[in-house]
């Protein structure tokens, strides 16, 4: 069954269902940009590409994924901007990245 999600910024936009999906088995990502607090959430075993040649993404937390998902399971190229959030519990296609301001990691995400 497909869906189309109209949030608002008081339920906090498209991220209470992304961290629905991560919580998922078969964990599958593309988002251009990774920001802090995605180490925390993200499992190991998930698999996930990303874009690092734009500057956006945050060292310490692709760092991090790196050691946690191993390299044959992050990917990463430049000019990349896809935000997809694949599992067992679903899937979502739509503009947050997996960051802070996207999902709400560390905060409420501040982007709707």
């Amino acid at each position: 069954m497909s869906q189309f999600l109209v949030s608002t910024d008081a339920e906090g936009g498209s991220g209470p269902h992304i961290k629905k999906i991560l919580k998922g088995k078969n964990v599958r990502i593309a988002s251009a940009f990774i920001g802090k607090g995605a180490q925390d959430e993200v499992e190991a075993g998930a698999q996930l590409v990303c874009d690092i040649g734009m500057g956006d993404t945050n060292p310490v937390a692709l760092e991090a994924l790196s050691e946690k998902l191993g390299k044959n399971n992050l990917r990463y190229t430049s000019c990349f901007h896809a935000k997809v959030y694949l599992s067992d519990q679903g899937c979502l296609v739509g503009s947050a990245n997996l960051t802070s301001n996207g999902i709400g990691f560390l905060s409420k995400a501040k982007l709707i």
